[in-house]
């Protein structure tokens, strides 16, 4: 909700339980950085989490919106994309036959300046490869709109290449 990169939370409780998970937690990390949890400390002191709440629920909720519009908008019908509940990505599946490894790495990133998470990066034997992941928490709207319709042109020529049209 904060700074999430920092991996620290909180919790109520009290007696043995708190005795509990205080020796499992010492165990498990070693001690944790004190002078991130005392600043992140002082800033809850100073300022309003639900506050703070709401403006995140407003900012990602745009920012969910942006990506749905641009995915209607630019994406190619060949291709499948969810619709999540939650989180900050959506996952695309394209046809079979289609390696978006390659994509990202000869064309994606090079030619159109935008990356994604390939599938394979996702299956412990690295053998789903027509599928891949889109985040939409670190980027603007217009980012967004710009993004998906980079991508939108480097799938519709993936797709095309994959699946030529017979000559009539």
């Amino acid at each position: 909700m904060l700074v999430p990169g920092l991996r620290v939370g909180w919790l109520v409780a009290d007696g043995d339980l708190l005795a509990g998970i205080q020796k499992m937690l010492l165990a498990s990390n070693l001690g944790a950085a004190s002078v991130v949890q005392e600043a992140l400390v002082n800033y809850m002191k100073e300022n309003d989490l639900d506050a703070h709440m709401v403006e995140l629920k407003t900012h990602y909720h745009e920012q969910h919106d942006a990506m749905m519009a641009a995915i209607q908008k630019y994406v190619p019908d060949a291709v499948t994309v969810t619709h999540p509940t939650g989180g900050f990505y959506y996952w695309v599946t394209l046809p079979q036959g289609i390696d978006t490894t390659a994509i990202l790495t000869n064309i994606a990133a090079p030619q159109a300046h935008m990356t994604y998470i390939p599938s394979a990066n996702f299956y412990p034997q690295h053998d789903v490869h027509n599928g891949l992941r889109l985040s939409y928490s670190g980027v603007t709207p217009a980012q967004i709109d710009v993004g998906m319709r980079r991508l939108g042109q480097v799938l519709e020529t993936a797709i095309k290449r994959a699946q030529p049209v017979p000559e009539a």
